[in-house]
């Protein structure tokens, strides 16, 4: 009996562990990445000196805390070192928070850039599901675009 109880317990405690180890193997699964044209804000362009490489890792690094939602690259492409933010699909997402950063003073010379942009599958699907007009059984259209037509309960006495 006392064996059974302790057999329990450790079989509980393996179950536990592997449903964790399930749960954190599914979210470090690799996601499909889209690349597609889009806008960031770049808030650093500089030349190819040490200096510059400082200071755009140093903003990119601020930028990192202060904007810790949105992806941050900061990145040499010959001959000029860039720190950029975001993956805007829309250009008026980036202009809300080139706004928030400017009442901030944080990045004077912020501007928005048409770039590429990265983007992953249950990203691109969840934005779409949020855009998608409501559709219900009172406007008169179906799921599948079909028109619905109502029947009354009451019956027509002849």
């Amino acid at each position: 009996m006392k064996h059974t109880f302790i057999y329990s317990i450790i079989m509980a405690l393996v179950l536990a562990f592997a449903a964790s180890a399930t749960i954190d193997a599914q979210q470090r699964m690799p996601r499909k990445r889209l690349r597609i044209d889009g806008w960031r804000i770049q808030v650093f362009s500089g030349g190819n000196t040490h200096n510059d490489k400082i200071e755009a890792q140093t903003l990119g690094n601020r930028a990192r805390i202060w904007y810790s939602e949105h992806t941050v690259y900061t990145h040499f492409k010959s001959p000029h070192w860039t720190c950029r933010i975001g993956d805007f699909q829309k250009r008026e997402d980036a202009e809300e928070l080139l706004r928030q950063m400017r009442r901030s003073g944080r990045f004077p010379k912020a501007a928005i850039i048409k770039s590429v942009i990265n983007i992953y599958e249950d990203e691109k699907i969840k934005d779409e599901q949020e855009h998608r007009p409501e559709q219900s059984d009172s406007t008169g259209i179906g799921i599948d675009g079909d028109s619905i037509v109502s029947v009354s309960d009451t019956t027509v006495a002849r």
